[in-house]
């Protein structure tokens, strides 16, 4: 199954997040991410069976227990991977970055000591929160990055809890499916 972790975000911020993508939907056609569903994105972890999956959430639950609850917020928008060939728009992260960094690192060396291959993508670290994927078939005329540059959200919120999602994607949009919820200390 394939599978991420994520950082919650708040209602209010799920809410406001939401309504700046339906805005952006009106002047770029994106399959947009449910607003119960927005979340900031920390490690993709890709396909991983039954026995792996034991091992991540072992890890997530300790690291959880020992890492204190953190400020972030989401800042400016970009567009993945690149303006030439556009697959979808997310939320940079900002804040205490150093600390989700920190973070970022020791669910990446907590996984690697319980023994999980990991792919090169894996080790990337950007954390963001996407709103919405462009459809391949869809060709984006102009530059995209003027038609998002005006928008700057930099909203904080608590990073409080760690979420184990599945992913499913699908020509509707992603579908995330909560595996496991870890509470900061």
């Amino acid at each position: 199954m394939r599978v991420f972790t994520a950082i919650d975000l708040s209602e209010d911020l799920k809410k406001e997040v939401s309504e700046i993508s339906q805005k952006i939907f009106k002047e770029i056609p994106l399959r947009l991410v449910a607003r119960e569903n927005l979340h900031l994105t920390l490690v993709f972890l890709g396909e991983r069976d039954e026995e792996e999956l034991e091992k991540v959430k072992k890890t997530l639950s300790e690291l959880a227990s020992s890492f204190s609850k953190f400020t972030l917020s989401l800042q400016n928008l970009a567009i993945f991977p690149d303006n030439k060939r556009p697959r979808g728009i997310w939320f940079n992260a900002g804040g205490q970055k150093e600390k989700a960094f920190s973070l970022y690192k020791k669910l990446i060396d907590g996984l690697l000591k319980e023994g999980l291959m990991l792919e090169r993508e894996h080790f990337e670290y950007s954390p963001h929160c996407t709103i919405g994927r462009i459809p391949e078939k869809i060709k984006m005329p102009g530059n995209l990055n003027k038609k998002i540059a005006r928008v700057n959200l930099n909203k904080e919120f608590l990073a409080e809890k760690l979420i184990l999602y599945q992913s499913i994607l699908s020509p509707k949009g992603p579908e995330y499916f909560k595996l496991g919820e870890y509470g900061l200390r």
